[in-house]
C-alpha cells in the first residue's frame, strides 16, 4: 500500500556507481573505483566493503565466481532489479515485460504472462518510479499542506486523502506549514519534487493567497480545504465554522443556559481561521437570543488540551462562574472536564460541555461529550477524488466548491440548567 512520507531533504548517492566483485572502495567524492580485489581512489579517504557482484550500470549483465549458485540474488543485494533482469530470466523481450508489468490484456500469452510474473517475483523486482515518471510525465505522488500533523482534527483529512489516494495507486507527500512564508515554501518543495497534483489545508487567517494559486497556473492541480480563497481558479471543499460555534452554542441556549463561556481557538498570531470564524458564530447565537457576553467568558485556549484545563481554573475563579461552556474544539473540551474534575465540579450537573470537530477522545472522556461533527475525513476523500479526477482529464476541468454540513451530535456532557440534578 503506497505510503504517506513526510517532506524532508536527504543525500542522494552519485550516479554511475559500479558494484564490484571482492572489494570495493569509496573515494572522498563518492565514486568506486577498484575492482575484483584491487583499488584505487582520489584522495586518502577511502574505505574497503565487500561486494556481491559485479554490474555494468545499463547492460544488465551480472558475472562473478559465484555465478551459477547466487547471481539473481547477488544482483539483487547490489542494485536494484530492472526490466532487463526479468526479460532475462524470463527469457523474452523487453517490451513484452513492459506490457506485462503495465497490466495491458491480450498482448503475450497465458504462459508467457505466467514466467515474467514468476521471474519478477523472484528477483523481487519494484518498478521504478523516476523511469516511469519520464515516459508517462507523472510521479504517481500527490503533495499535500496541512497546518500542524500533531493536532488532532489533521490526521482525520490525511487519512481521508490517503484511502482514495491507495486505491489510485498514489502515495501522499506531507509538508506543515503555519504561516504564509512557510506555505510558499512548502509549495515549492512540492512542485520541485514533482508531484501530480496538491491538496492544500493550512488554516491562517493571513490574506495573502496569490502563492496558492501558483501551482494551477504551472499546470499542477490543487484543491484547498476549509481556506475560503475569493477565486475562481481552484477548487475548494470545506464546512462552515460559524455554522460550528452557532450550532453548538444554539444547543446550550436551547437547555436554559444563559451565562455561557466560549474556549476559542488559536487567536494570537499566527491566529487560526477556524478560531476565528467558531468565536463568530459563537457571538452570533449569543446576539441573536438577545444575551450579554461577558468577555471574562471568553478564553483563548490555544486549541490545546493545557489550555482548556487551565481555562478551567480561571473560569471557577470567578464570583459569577458560567453555567456552560462552548469549546472550539474536543481537545480543549477534554481538557477544560479534567480540570473540572480536579475541582470536583461535575459534568454536566454542574457546568455543561459542548466541544466541536467529535475527535474519537469526544466518546471516551467521562461523560462522554456533546460536539459537532465536522466532516474532516469526508472533505479529505473529496478533495482527493477531485484532485485525481483533474489529473486523468484530457482538458483541464472546471474548478468545484463544495460545502460540507455540519451535525450536532448529543451525548452526556450537556443537559438543561433546571434539571433536578444540577446543585443549587
Amino acid at each position: 500500500m503506497p505510503m504517506i512520507q513526510q517532506c524532508c531533504e536527504s543525500s542522494q548517492r552519485p550516479t554511475g556507481q559500479h558494484a564490484l566483485v571482492g572489494t570495493a572502495s569509496f573515494g572522498q567524492h563518492g565514486s568506486i573505483w577498484s575492482a575484483r580485489g584491487r583499488s584505487h581512489a582520489e584522495g586518502s579517504d577511502q574505505r574497503t566493503i565487500p561486494a556481491l557482484a559485479w554490474s555494468e550500470p545499463d547492460s544488465g549483465i551480472v558475472s562473478g565466481p559465484d555465478e551459477v549458485a547466487g547471481k539473481r540474488r547477488a544482483m539483487s543485494a547490489v542494485r536494484p532489479v530492472t526490466i532487463r533482469d526479468v526479460a532475462r530470466i524470463a527469457g523474452v523481450s523487453l517490451s513484452t515485460v513492459s506490457q506485462v508489468l503495465n497490466g495491458r490484456p491480450g498482448y503475450a500469452s497465458a504462459d508467457t504472462r505466467d514466467r515474467v510474473l514468476a521471474a519478477a517475483r523472484e528477483l523481487n523486482y519494484r518498478p521504478n518510479a523516476l523511469a516511469r515518471g519520464l515516459v508517462t510525465s507523472r510521479t504517481g505522488t500527490l503533495g499535500l499542506v496541512i497546518t500542524d500533523i500533531t493536532k488532532t482534527l489533521f490526521p482525520k483529512v490525511v487519512g481521508g486523502i490517503e484511502q482514495v489516494a491507495s486505491q489510485q495507486g498514489y502515495s501522499v507527500l506531507l509538508t506543515c506549514a503555519r504561516s504564509v512564508e512557510i506555505e510558499r515554501a512548502a509549495l515549492d518543495t512540492l512542485l520541485d519534487k514533482r508531484v501530480d497534483g496538491i491538496i492544500f489545508m493550512s488554516n491562517t487567517t493571513e490574506a495573502e493567497s496569490d502563492h496558492l494559486l501558483a501551482p494551477a497556473r504551472h499546470g499542477v492541480p490543487i484543491v484547498a480545504i476549509n481556506r475560503p480563497l475569493d477565486t475562481t481558479e481552484l477548487s475548494q471543499i470545506g464546512w462552515d465554522d460559524i455554522e460550528v460555534g452557532r450550532r453548538a452554542t444554539e444547543h446550550l441556549i436551547g437547555l436554559g443556559h444563559r451565562r455561557i463561556a466560549h474556549l476559542a481557538g488559536a487567536l494570537s498570531p499566527p491566529r487560526r481561521l477556524s478560531a476565528v470564524q467558531r468565536l463568530a458564530g459563537f457571538r452570533a447565537a449569543m446576539a441573536e437570543a438577545g444575551l450579554p457576553i461577558d468577555e471574562r467568558l471568553v478564553v483563548d485556549a490555544g486549541f490545546q488540551h493545557d489550555g482548556g484545563f487551565a481555562a478551567a481554573e480561571r473560569l471557577l475563579d470567578l464570583d459569577d462562574p458560567p453555567t456552560a461552556v462552548f469549546a472550539a474544539s474536543d481537545s480543549m473540551a477534554v481538557g477544560f472536564i479534567n480540570g473540572l474534575h480536579r475541582r470536583r465540579v461535575r459534568v454536566p450537573d454542574d457546568i455543561s460541555v459542548a466541544g466541536a470537530n467529535d475527535d474519537s477522545c469526544a466518546v471516551y472522556v467521562e461523560p462522554p461529550l456533546t460536539t459537532i461533527l465536522v466532516p474532516v475525513a469526508a472533505a479529505g476523500r473529496r478533495a482527493a477524488e477531485i484532485i485525481l479526477a483533474a489529473i486523468g482529464a484530457r482538458t483541464t476541468p472546471t474548478p468545484v466548491r463544495e460545502t460540507l454540513g455540519v451535525e450536532l451530535v448529543i451525548r452526556h456532557s450537556t443537559q438543561r440548567l433546571d434539571s433536578p440534578d444540577r446543585l443549587c
